[in-house]
């Protein structure tokens, strides 16, 4: 392939040094077993791992009214084995109308 042909993003004729990607993300997630399982955090704990071993938080906001829910569950487990991986950081909110 003859690269000198192609039109980089802005317009320019040589390649990128490289891309520079966001090191912290916001996912969205939906509840569906057994992919993803959500239980009410309890308002006396400070994190998810104290009321359930590998839950994450992951608010849901609906109407400007927020309730604090711990996730779990297959995809949960593979979100934290990616970021551990790639080496970035994430937090995890629920989709606020419940639709795909």
């Amino acid at each position: 392939m003859n690269q000198s042909k192609i039109v980089w993003p802005g317009g320019y004729g040589q390649k990128p040094d490289g891309t520079k990607w966001s090191s912290k993300f916001r996912i969205v997630v939906i509840e569906e077993k057994p992919f993803i399982f959500k239980i009410p955090k309890p308002n006396n704990k400070k994190s998810c791992n104290q009321n359930f071993n590998h839950s994450i938080e992951c608010p849901w906001t609906h109407k400007n009214v927020t309730q604090n829910f711990c996730c779990y569950g297959y995809c949960i487990d593979l979100i934290r084995m990616l970021s551990y991986d790639l080496k970035f950081e994430y937090e995890l909110y629920i989709v606020p109308d419940g639709h795909y």
